[in-house]
């Protein structure tokens, strides 16, 4: 497992077979039998039929987090279940987590689109899919600190949460509050 998280959770038999005999002394059908188990391995292999492993089949991993949705724009991958501690950026054995450039929508080089999901505030407690919107200010030091929250008598008089339930209201509004002794008033439009 180790050696294809490092290869992006997926290689080529023989790559992987080159990496295993330096290390490992495994009998052939003990590799094959647990390549082909199904269970933490899938194996893509276009020119052969039978359930054997030619040199050039592909073995992915896989665990219980279901990824791809759209099987035509992705290469190779067909649906597969794929590492949940590669997606989340917290694999023991790769890399680590690749960088995201918001402004150019990209990881690591390849296009990525943001999840958009229905606002927590006007959704129940119990819906697990929401954004939660959260409102900051800054202080004179440049920290931004959330609505409602803050250090001391820095707290600011009106909460986050007040002010999203105000933004989402879609009402023009002139909220007045206060934060360490002075007096703001936030326009909202």
């Amino acid at each position: 497992m180790k050696v294809l998280c490092n290869n992006q959770c997926c290689l080529e038999f023989k790559k992987l077979n080159a990496f295993l005999r330096p290390s490992f002394t495994v009998d052939d059908q003990l590799l094959s039998r647990a390549l082909l188990n199904g269970e933490s391995f899938h194996v893509v292999d276009e020119k052969s039929t039978e359930r054997a492993l030619s040199p050039g089949a592909l073995i992915i991993a896989r665990t219980p987090l279901r990824v791809c949705k759209d099987p035509e724009k992705c290469a190779r991958c067909e649906e597969l279940h794929l590492c949940r501690y590669l997606v989340c950026g917290k694999c023991r054995f790769g890399l680590g987590p690749l960088p995201v450039d918001f402004s150019l929508m990209q990881c690591g080089g390849k296009r990525i689109r943001r999840l958009s999901t229905a606002s927590s505030f006007t959704k129940p407690p119990h819906f697990i899919l929401t954004t939660d919107w959260l409102w900051y200010w800054k202080n004179e030091k440049g920290k931004w600190i959330e609505y409602g929250k803050g250090e001391d008598k820095k707290t600011t008089t009106i909460t986050s949460k007040s002010l999203e339930n105000i933004y989402l209201s879609e009402i023009e509004s002139e909220i007045p509050f206060s934060v360490g002794g002075n007096n703001y008033v936030l326009h909202i439009k």
